[in-house]
């Protein structure tokens, strides 16, 4: 997917004044990992925004400039973005001057990096909070031990929503359990009704379904659904591919006109609508629910996408190390530095960190 000038360059500005979401963090990691421009905007706009004179600058404009002359800044910047000779500072200093007007007018948001379950008629929990039971309406919600159940709920859905570097478990209305990935978003209905119970799932979640022949489990993915009776399973969704990875039980995959079934110790990998189905290794798809990630001669470039996931940060790759091969573990628990100090002294490779911004070259 091509990302639009404006969206990268508001997504440096967001970061540089610390304002960025953690999934705005994944976005921009990934941008900065596939496209090579942006790779150059973002050196030259820390080396324009990080001078003293630019500081300054930054300042003025948050405290004097109207916002006429600040949305005036903009359009102009829009229209002569990329002519010749148009100044990186100039660029810059309209974008610090939108970025004040768009601050000044964000609305009042629970922060994105809470665990929050969403409902349909508008109200939004924070599940980090430290009440044990919930009550909305006739529908009790009990959170606990980073475990979300709920009962009395007659109808409606719920979206839960998990930031980076954290987890979450859920036990559905049939006594179904998920365990909820970071930067993952699972749709569920309070009570399920009909021929089949079905749920939504943008991310990674395993998933173990309560026995029901009479009503099938369906599980909608982007471009696919996954059909089950009773059965435990993984499905990933991050980077624009979809992978089902069966452990027990029987599921039968649908892709546009496609499908295939899959036995235990099956996976199928859904890329540009292709079904391809292989073995895999359970210790290594599941890892993450131990709170490891098991690289298996994976790619710098498939590193660099887990570290804004599990960590929160934004990493920019040297085009140089991108292919480079790594065999390893990722420990959510220990602190990124640690991580990359090993991949130093084991992969030949070096790194800075400064504040979220992990370089590695």
């Amino acid at each position: 997917m091509k990302y639009t000038p404006e969206l990268i360059q508001a997504l440096i500005v967001s970061e540089m004044d610390n304002d960025i979401t953690p999934d705005e963090k994944v976005l921009l990691s990934h941008i900065l990992a596939t496209d090579s421009d942006a790779r150059r905007l973002y050196q030259e706009m820390h080396d324009v925004l990080n001078k003293p004179e630019a500081a300054a600058a930054m300042l003025q404009l948050d405290e004097n400039v109207n916002s006429q002359l600040i949305l005036d800044q903009l359009g102009h910047s829009k229209k002569s973005r990329y002519r010749k000779g148009f100044g990186v500072a100039v660029m810059a200093m309209a974008l610090i001057g939108a970025f004040v007007l768009l601050n000044k007018h964000k609305k009042e948001t629970i922060a994105t990096n809470q665990i929050l379950l969403s409902m349909d008629n508008g109200e939004v929990v924070n599940l980090e909070r430290t009440d044990t039971a919930i009550q909305s309406g006739n529908l009790s919600l009990h959170n606990v031990n980073k475990t979300l159940k709920f009962n009395g709920g007659t109808g409606g859905i719920g979206s839960l929503s998990v930031p980076a570097g954290k987890f979450y478990n859920l036990v559905l209305s049939d006594g179904t359990t998920m365990m909820v990935n970071s930067v993952s978003k699972v749709r569920f209905p309070f009570q399920f009704s009909g021929k089949s119970r079905e749920i939504w799932v943008d991310g990674e979640a395993y998933i173990e379904v309560a026995p029901d022949i009479k009503q099938p489990f369906i599980v909608h993915l982007p471009s696919s659904e996954v059909k089950v009776l009773g059965t435990s399973f993984n499905v990933n969704t991050f980077d624009g591919k979809e992978n089902v990875s069966l452990i027990t039980g029987k599921v039968r995959l649908v892709a546009g006109q496609d499908s295939v079934t899959l036995s235990p110790g099956k996976q199928v990998n859904i890329q540009t609508g292709t079904l391809a189905v292989s073995d895999f290794k359970q210790e290594q798809v599941l890892s993450w629910m131990k709170g490891i990630y098991v690289f298996d001669l994976a790619t710098m470039e498939d590193v660099a996408k887990i570290l804004p996931r599990w960590y929160g940060v934004t990493v920019v790759l040297d085009p140089a190390v991108r292919k480079k091969m790594f065999y390893g573990v990722i420990d959510r628990n220990q602190p990124v530095n640690e991580f990359l100090e090993r991949l130093k002294s084991t992969e030949e490779i070096d790194y800075t960190l400064k504040g979220n911004i992990v370089t590695i070259k």
